[in-house]
């Protein structure tokens, strides 16, 4: 799935795994748990995996999609065999596509093969998610979890301004010491379908919006930074130009404060706090990219030494 919007859903599925389950209306839930996604059999990895519990556990794998891939069904399709052998459990795969650009017609929710002029030999059913179709008032209604989703749902009961408005009612309903990573992971999931300048727009004066993340770099490198890039290009480009390609970048600088920061509170959460020179270390990293795969190995690794020894963080 294109950057920047991994480490935010990956966030929100590893942190509210119910919330998504309910999102695609997978029930009834007994205790769910994320684990371990890793497929290393095929060095390949899926999204996010939930296991739950109950009499009869079984597995359920997520897959978060911003773009179109021709081949996804097939690869679901690989994903949800080798999570079956591995753990011996049933595996339902669930793909979430997140903008229309992810949609095509080969995305139905089955995946069959067939030999030439013959019937086919093999069917295999998977659910899928369009998360512009979805009402956003059941999004408003869901889990916190999978509440960022509600700017880039089905808003034609709502405007964008009165979405906003009630999230921050819900937000304030059920205060978090983490609100503003809400308000971070709202503002990152906007992109998809928003200009930076409306997103600022219609998350500006929100209570705890401030106290995000978002808001610091959207505000510190996306201005900051379009308002000097179209002086600089103003003459050649127009200002206009220049100022969307500013905040554009300032975004891209924004995502990778962004995957850190969340990588600080998950494995602060695994590991304990992490020491200076751990602080230091995943600073000194230079793509979202690179965040976002010591985000994956959390789950892989024991501690912070050995979570950046199996990285090129201290490059």
């Amino acid at each position: 799935m294109p950057k920047p919007y991994d480490a935010t859903t990956k966030f929100l599925v590893e942190g509210f795994p119910a919330d998504w389950l309910e999102f695609a209306g997978f029930g009834p839930l007994g205790k769910v748990d994320v684990i371990d996604a890793n497929l290393s059999t095929i060095t390949s990895e899926a999204d996010k995996v939930i296991r739950v519990g109950g009499p009869e556990p079984w597995l359920a794998h997520v897959e978060l999609q911003t773009s179109h891939e021709v081949d996804l069904p097939r690869r679901i399709l690989r994903y949800n065999t080798l999570l079956d052998g591995r753990h011996d459990l049933p595996t339902r795969s669930l793909v979430v596509l997140l903008r229309p650009e992810a949609d095509g017609g080969d995305m139905t929710g089955v995946y069959r093969r067939s030999l030439p002029g013959g019937p086919p030999f093999l069917e295999f059913r998977y659910d899928v998610i369009r998360a512009w179709l979805q009402p956003v008032e059941s999004v408003l209604a869901g889990g916190l979890g999978t509440l960022p989703m509600a700017p880039v749902s089905d808003l034609a009961t709502m405007s964008p301004a009165e979405v906003i408005r009630r999230m921050g009612e819900r937000i304030d309903r059920e205060p978090r010491q983490d609100a503003g990573m809400f308000w971070s992971a709202t503002g990152i999931l906007m992109g998809l379908r928003y200009k930076p300048q409306d997103i600022m727009d219609l998350l500006r004066g929100v209570r705890g919006m401030k106290e995000s993340s978002f808001y610091q770099w959207i505000l510190e490198e996306g201005r900051a930074e379009g308002v000097a890039k179209g002086i600089a290009e103003g003459v050649a480009q127009g200002v206009a130009q220049g100022v969307a390609q500013g905040v554009a970048q300032g975004v891209t600088q924004g995502a990778i404060r962004e995957a850190k920061r969340i990588l600080l509170r998950q494995g602060e959460r695994r590991y304990g706090p992490a020491g200076p020179e751990t602080v230091a270390a995943i600073e000194r990293v230079g793509a979202v990219e690179a965040v976002e795969a010591l985000i994956d190995r959390l789950t892989e690794a024991t501690t912070w030494e050995d979570l950046l020894a199996s990285s090129s963080a201290g490059d």
